[in-house]
């Protein structure tokens, strides 16, 4: 599968995120508050999502790629919609659902690998890997942690950097090897007569596995992925923050035709997290969706936008105080070295308002330890409802 297959798909779930109120919590933390970081890999074309037809100079800059406003789901006049998110617009109109608009992470290089790892490590914009831990996991060091989490310290799979750290993570991964109940038995008792270290990281993943994957039967892997997310996010004892990767963003080519299927097949998946999740827990969470750089203002020969800057990240979740698009707009007369969107919102701003006002966490914690040097960018506040 090449790295710009779409459904390259792996789910990290943090097991000492917040705690149910069963478990032990301490301090000023709402232990039902959810969180899932969807991270949109490849670079998506943020002005096709969620369209500025308004601009003046939206029509002659976008070119071929051009949308009409009368096949896309208007926002505020200004800003539109792609139809193919039906359910992201639902969330929109009841309140549930907002956009940023012109957004990217601190290191602005149109590279993939290295505006990812900026974006996961929460580092200021300098291309240096130096980074030992992403900035969630930092996140997790600021929890309190309670006596009944799921699977403590279990990881099957490769975690992403945003989760990388010294606190302990479950990280789990839908695969499509065939596993009839008898497999899994057999393979357990095999375990607990020779390995008494595995053996019980074993019980846990087959349990994980089972839950996550609960009534997800004909699913495509997407959705199960998501399906599975939230299955585990809702679980008594399960996880409450998350992240969920998804590559496929990369639309050197046919831009028109491969955005739409895979924003359809996104909207879907957070509709399938949505229902997993339950409306409870769903009122408690906040979901983001972001990615690592925007696209070209101006198509390419190929039917297709190349790397670019701003982009759009997409917020919905009960807990989202939506029916907005937000964004300090640059306008797209001038552009980024005249090809690309400007990036007037970075996307540290975001996580910190969320961090900030939907989990509670100390304004200087955010500066000093999860998004270090941090201290000039201010966090977006009116994101989420505040309780």
């Amino acid at each position: 599968m090449s790295r710009r297959a779409f459904m390259g798909v792996s789910a990290g779930l943090c097991a000492w995120a917040f705690l149910p109120r069963s478990a032990s919590a301490a301090g000023n933390v709402d232990s039902e508050k959810r969180l899932l970081i969807v991270l949109l890999q490849g670079g998506m074309d943020g002005l096709h999502v969620a369209p500025p037809i308004g601009d003046p100079k939206y029509v002659s800059r976008r070119g071929a790629l051009a949308q009409d406003p009368a096949k896309q789901k208007n926002l505020d006049g200004f800003f539109y919609l792609h139809p193919s998110m039906p359910n992201f617009y639902k969330a929109y109109t009841e309140g549930q659902a907002t956009i940023i608009h012109s957004i990217a992470p601190p290191l602005r290089i149109r590279s993939h690998f290295e505006c990812m790892y900026n974006l996961e490590s929460g580092y200021p914009g300098v291309k240096i890997r130096s980074a030992k831990s992403g900035w969630m996991n930092r996140l997790l060091s600021h929890i309190p942690r309670g006596e009944d989490v799921m699977s403590k310290g279990l990881q099957m799979g490769e975690s992403p950097l945003i989760l990388t750290g010294s606190e302990p993570v479950l990280s789990w991964t839908r695969w499509d090897f065939p596993r009839p109940a008898w497999y899994t038995d057999r393979l357990q008792l095999a375990y607990d007569k020779t390995d008494r270290d595995l053996s019980p990281l074993l019980r846990d993943g087959i349990r994980i596995r089972n839950l996550a994957l609960s009534s997800s039967d004909g699913q495509k892997t997407l959705d199960q992925a998501f399906h599975g997310a939230g299955n585990l996010m809702a679980a008594p004892n399960g996880p409450r923050i998350a992240a969920l990767t998804v590559g496929g963003w990369d639309t050197h080519d046919s831009l028109v035709g491969t955005l739409s299927a895979r924003l359809a097949a996104l909207d879907l998946a957070l509709q399938e997290f949505r229902s997993a999740l339950g409306e409870t827990a769903w009122a408690n969470t906040v979901v983001a969706c972001v990615s690592e750089m925007g696209r070209t203002a101006i198509h390419n020969g190929s039917k297709g936008s190349d790397h670019g800057v701003g982009t759009a990240a997409l917020l919905m979740g009960g807990a989202v105080a939506g029916r907005k698009v937000i964004a300090d707009w640059p306008g797209l007369e001038k552009l980024e070295d005249n090809r690309d969107l400007l990036a007037t919102t970075c996307t540290r701003a975001l996580f910190k308002g969320i961090l900030l006002d939907h989990l509670k966490i100390d304004p200087k914690i955010l500066e000093a330890d999860i998004f270090p040097e941090s201290a000039a960018v201010r966090p977006m506040r009116g994101l989420v409802r505040v309780s």
